[in-house]
């Protein structure tokens, strides 16, 4: 079953292909100085959005000439570093703009991974660890030094759990102050929390790179112990569990709510063999997908938690399970992402998941059959993807 470029038919078509246009057009308008790098909020998500619609064939594409300036002259973030790295290499812009090279990338990345602490860089850093380097031997190592730092942010009670670092929790404005003291919080969203532990480690199996007895260990935690240590919701999860407290934010996207759950429990059952995991994970996404009440929640057409990312990651499910009626449910989100759109378009902002920028790169995908593999940075997707067995 064919998913790309296989989801708007007729008078859609054109008006998918007129949207991604307009996008393109607003774009135009944006600048960035040279040290505005971050993949979410920098120019590197301008750099994707050029490469996908020329690979497209869109008209009136993106020139970059007149958007960035100069050489970055200041070092960037850890975080920043890890998703620009790959992105400036994704899209052959690298040599242009960071003088940084792969061999002096990768030795600072030894150095960073044992002493960094922010969960979100870590999650930013694990959907970025499988491209780090062409040589498979540091390649290896990069991986083995990520998954030791990840499990170290970890602990196993009951299964896994995600205790997230302060600086992370500071900037929470949904939980009270008393709740970021509580010592035992729990993040079950896929953009920060143990939904992306769960994909990136089974990303990371698929790999092959990283050898045993680390993946038996992780197996056993995966399989068993995670997600399903808490039989007791299944349905409606919380952002959080702080202590035996269940917190939820009301949202629905790619970033926190049930989709990002199940997206995981599909992923980690289909790379580790385990059928009755991926069909509850369809159960999950289906139940809430097919909801009124997610489409009253979801605050835009935005990737990080609006129509578009909601879309984007059935899409990238039903991909991986072969299920129709979670490729039908992406259809209708696509569907709902254009009438958004049209309702109260985002202005020109920068970046990937809070702009325009990503809506268009989802819809070039969903107009065209062009793998989007610009989402192994939301963890959607893998360098290693090609090497499972999608076969239902």
């Amino acid at each position: 079953m064919r998913i790309w470029g296989n989801i708007f038919t007729g008078s859609d078509q054109k008006r998918a292909l007129h949207d991604i246009r307009k996008i393109i057009s607003l774009q135009r308008n944006v600048r960035f100085t040279p040290d505005e790098i971050s993949t979410f909020r920098g120019y590197c998500g301008l750099l994707l959005l050029k490469k996908y619609a020329d690979s497209a064939g869109i008209a009136n594409s993106l020139s970059i000439k007149n958007h960035i300036v100069g050489q970055s002259q200041a070092t960037p973030g850890f975080y920043d570093l890890a998703g620009a790295f790959w992105c400036l290499n994704h899209t052959g812009h690298r040599s242009q703009i960071l003088s940084i090279s792969e061999n002096d990338y990768v030795q600072y990345l030894h150095k960073q991974i044992p002493r960094y602490t922010n969960v979100d860089g870590m999650r930013g850093l694990a959907s970025l660890g499988l491209t780090v380097s062409q040589n498979q031997r540091q390649q290896t190592q990069i991986l083995e030094a990520v998954f030791l730092r990840l499990i170290q942010l970890c602990h196993a009670e009951n299964g896994l759990h995600w205790r997230p670092e302060p600086e992370l929790i500071e900037q929470n404005g949904f939980l009270s102050t008393s709740e970021k003291r509580e010592n035992k919080l729990i993040d079950l969203g896929l953009a920060h929390g143990l939904p992306s532990l769960v994909v990136f480690f089974s990303w990371l199996k698929s790999s092959g790179l990283v050898k045993e007895p680390a993946q038996k260990n992780f197996l056993k935690l995966a399989t068993a112990g995670t997600l399903q240590s808490y039989p007791h919701l299944r349905r409606n999860f919380p952002s959080f569990i702080v202590g035996q407290r269940l917190r939820r934010s009301g949202m629905t996207g790619w970033c926190y709510g049930d989709l990002g759950v199940g997206f995981s429990m599909i992923l980690a059952g289909r790379i580790w063999q385990n059928p009755l995991l991926v069909q509850e994970g369809i159960e999950i996404m289906f139940h809430v997908a097919d909801d009124g009440h997610t489409f009253l929640s979801a605050r835009n057409a935005l990737l990080c938690h609006g129509t578009v990312g909601i879309a984007h990651i059935l899409a990238r499910a039903a991909e991986y399970t072969q299920s129709l009626k979670l490729k039908n449910l992406a259809v209708d989100w696509y569907h709902f992402t254009l009438q958004r759109w049209q309702e109260d378009p985002p202005g020109p902002e920068k970046g990937l998941m809070d702009s325009n920028v990503g809506v268009a790169l989802s819809l070039i995908s969903a107009l065209k059959p062009i793998s989007p593999e610009w989402d192994c940075l939301m963890l959607l997707s893998s360098p290693y993807r090609a090497q499972v067995n999608w076969a239902p």
